[in-house]
């Protein structure tokens, strides 16, 4: 499946979450997991000045980080500022919520979930793919 299609999916559960009670952990986390794959869609192939990465994992693979090697997650946040600036403080936000519903509180209050929704739209809204 495209990175593109798998953002789509993963909009389409979260849209259906955000009609439910009690699953704003899950809204937040599918937001975040759309964004994911709308933005690696967006920045490959990916070029950086040395070499040419046709996805993302051939850029986590071969690029030499400087120091000890980031999780994917912070490499994306790193790409987004980078590659992207426009929604890079919206996809920040989708993965510190994500993380933080999904790792710390489930307990995510509603006004999060929507705030998630609408740093979503941002994210797409800056995609020329």
């Amino acid at each position: 499946m495209s990175k593109k299609l798998h953002a789509q999916h993963n909009e389409k559960v979260c849209e259906i979450l955000s009609k439910l009670d009690g699953c704003n952990d899950w809204v937040v986390t599918t937001a975040f997991y759309s964004a994911l794959h709308y933005v690696q869609h967006e920045i490959f192939p990916h070029n950086d000045g040395y070499r040419e990465y046709p996805n993302f994992e051939s850029y986590y693979n071969g690029h030499r980080f400087i120091g000890k090697k980031p999780n994917r997650h912070l490499v994306t946040v790193d790409l987004v500022r980078d590659n992207l600036p426009e929604c890079g403080k919206s996809y920040k936000f989708l993965y510190q919520t994500c993380m933080t519903a999904r790792y710390h509180n489930y307990k995510i209050p509603e006004s999060i979930s929507n705030s998630s929704l609408k740093h979503l739209e941002t994210v797409k809204e800056s995609l020329v793919k």
